[in-house]
């Protein structure tokens, strides 16, 4: 039951996705982030490389 509930809590915008997304900006790779007409669930997205990037980030409680 517990697992269930930890599994259904989405976290958009955390810390790690933030860091990477600066980091890339700075390399001038533009992207999109949380993009909708891209099909996924996805964080990062590069429509002109046809990338998405996926950021794992730790959930501690």
């Amino acid at each position: 039951m517990r697992a269930k509930i930890m599994g259904a809590i989405k976290n958009k915008d955390t810390k790690e996705e933030f860091c990477l997304a600066k980091a890339l900006w700075k390399r001038c790779y533009r992207y999109r982030i949380h993009d909708k007409t891209v099909f996924g669930t996805h964080d990062l997205s590069f429509k002109k490389y046809k990338i998405a990037i996926f950021v794992d980030g730790k959930f501690f409680h």
